[in-house]
């Protein structure tokens, strides 16, 4: 994941903290860290046991990604999201709340994963993956997946006013995955990540790594962002 070390003194936020695994390890760095997720009931319990058994101070919000607003949260200055953007239904959206929650050179980790198409990978597109139909039938609708290639989160970071990305993971084995996908019909998926800054970074859920670098300074999240700066591709 290259979370940065030290994190003493910063102000950290886990979006998706689920049991606080990434959590505590930004804790145990020094960070100040915010853990927000959409537990259930039990999922809660066992987060909060966790955190007693180490003897954390890591605080907690029962908040969608969708609602992120610095009027509820906060700012801060270093932000990982692993395993959220796949789930959620607005992904462009949710990087616009991400970043609005950020200060001014902050960084953002992003981990998720990403679409392997047979043809047209370099093209930005997103589209639902496949177990979509089993989420449903099991009502498990957090697990619907929107999977996308590397150039759309690219080019979504930009759109949600992240002035600088980076991908530093890319999901493995891709053109053994290419050929399945050829041969299926149906795209597969990878993980990846990236650093994305306010300025950010993204990386993959099993197979994709990308970083952005936090927001250009004075832009608001919600406002149509000026003209990118260059991002590049690692």
């Amino acid at each position: 994941m290259r979370l940065p070390e030290p994190l003493a003194g910063k102000r950290v936020r886990d979006i998706g903290t689920w049991d606080g695994y990434f959590a505590l390890e930004l804790e145990r760095r020094g960070g100040q860290v915010h853990a927000v997720d959409l537990w259930d009931k039990e999922a809660r319990a066992q987060f909060e046991y966790v955190l007693n058994i180490k003897g954390s101070k890591i605080t907690a919000s029962h908040l969608d990604v969708h609602d992120l607003s610095p009027e509820a949260i906060g700012t801060f200055d270093f932000v990982l999201c692993a395993g959220v953007l796949y789930h959620t239904r607005y992904p462009l959206r949710a990087l616009e709340r991400v970043r609005s929650v950020m200060n001014p050179g902050a960084t953002l980790v992003l981990e998720t994963v990403c679409m392997i198409p047979a043809v047209h990978g370099s093209f930005p597109s997103i589209a639902f993956f496949p177990g979509d139909q089993e989420a449903v039938s099991q009502n498990q609708h957090w697990g619907i997946s929107g999977a996308a290639t590397i150039p759309w989160l690219l080019a979504a970071t930009a759109s949600a006013g992240f002035s600088r990305s980076e991908v530093v993971y890319r999901p493995s084995f891709v053109w053994a995955k290419k050929l399945t996908a050829l041969l299926t019909n149906q795209p597969r998926g990878g993980v990846s990540s990236c650093t994305v800054s306010r300025e950010a970074v993204i990386r993959p859920a099993p197979t994709f790594l990308f970083r952005a670098l936090g927001p250009n300074a004075g832009h608001h999240p919600l406002e149509a962002p000026g003209e990118p700066r260059p991002y590049r591709i690692c």
